[in-house]
């Protein structure tokens, strides 16, 4: 049976979309196997209804239960899929809940982190089965996310949006990724926002005027060697003539996907410092490719559990062959341009 599928790839199984998070080769599972998560939520229900001591156990949860019975067998051909192991660890390292066996189960707060760039932004809070603690004072709380924003818990008792995870056997059913190529390009597309947001907030986290930066700077316009660099900041020694004429250029590229990569577009490093903007994932992949000079940035959670850049590569200063009064025209124009079409 032949499955094209690969980490990233949307497929629809049973009329329920899924986003393949990881596949596997069969020395793992015994077959050839892919992980998925559904890109929406399938269902909102309190995480367990018994009100029990430890109903944060997602081995006695409700939630469980149910993905385990009903969704099962409405959704799911039970030979089509092969058992997962979850690990029911706390953030905290209490591991008093060990693991549990499952058809389908719920993302831990771990694959959250290691899937980041792959998991879809869910419009509204969904649980994990990472419980918060096996504490008695705390035994009603249970890590959730939202837009990959991980919440310090959510209470049991609460009605939050069930996201299915399933480890397909690829050798017992056929899933295709052939009708994704819209698909593809649209999470690309999200990606690129995402990314580009995140930058924005990087430089200028609190809307600064000090700050000046510029998005989409063209340079030699109008000829047949044009180039755009995605993001632009310049930052002046200090605001005197010679400060200013001292100062740095930081250009940054977006890339979403390894293929955007390795794409003959976007690539136009012409500052001091240069960078690349990337999903962990997409940088651990192409990371020996990177010339020495290019710095990285990442996507990555905070303590507070909000979505930052990480430097995981510095850029090295480079000699730019461009004078600051012509990028800080091009600057101006892209800035002057964007301001014209926000009004």
């Amino acid at each position: 049976m032949k499955n094209t599928i690969k980490a990233g790839n949307y497929f629809v199984y049973n009329n329920i979309e899924f986003v393949c998070l990881e596949t596997f080769d069969k020395d793992v599972y015994g077959s050839k196997a892919a992980l998925a998560v559904t890109t929406k939520i399938i269902k909102k229900m309190k995480f367990d209804i018994s009100g029990k001591s430890g109903h944060n156990n997602w081995e006695t949860s409700s939630i469980r239960k149910w993905l385990n019975s009903e969704f099962i067998s409405e959704y799911v051909e039970v030979s089509h899929l092969l058992s997962q192991v979850s690990d029911l660890t706390s953030e905290s390292g209490d591991d008093k809940y060990g693991t549990c066996k499952d058809y389908v189960t719920l993302l831990s707060i771990a694959q959250c982190q290691k899937y980041q760039g792959l998991i879809p932004k869910y419009k509204n809070v969904v649980w994990t089965l990472t419980p918060y603690t096996s504490d008695d004072d705390s035994a009603d709380r249970v890590y959730g996310i939202a837009s990959l924003d991980v919440l310090g818990y959510c209470f049991t008792y609460h009605n939050y949006g069930v996201v299915p995870v399933c480890l397909f056997n690829l050798e017992r059913c056929e899933i295709s990724c052939e009708q994704n190529q819209k698909r593809d390009k649209s999470s690309r597309k999200s990606m690129t926002k995402n990314l580009s947001d995140l930058l924005e907030k990087h430089i200028d986290p609190a809307n600064d005027s000090r700050i000046y930066w510029a998005k989409e700077v063209t340079f030699d316009y109008g000829t047949t060697h044009s180039v755009r660099v995605d993001y632009m900041k310049f930052c002046p020694l200090n605001n005197s003539v010679s400060g200013i004429e001292k100062g740095d250029f930081f250009c940054y590229e977006i890339k979403s996907s390894v293929d955007d990569f390795h794409s003959v577009h976007g690539h136009n490093f012409i500052g001091d410092y240069n960078y690349y903007v990337m999903p962990e994932k997409v940088y651990d992949a192409v990371k020996e490719e990177i010339p020495r000079n290019i710095g990285v940035y990442v996507p990555y959670i905070d303590e507070a559990g909000k979505e930052r850049l990480r430097s995981v590569k510095t850029a090295k200063r480079v000699n730019r062959t461009r004078s600051v009064s012509e990028m800080l025209l091009m600057m101006f124009r892209s800035a002057n341009r964007r301001a014209n079409y926000q009004k």
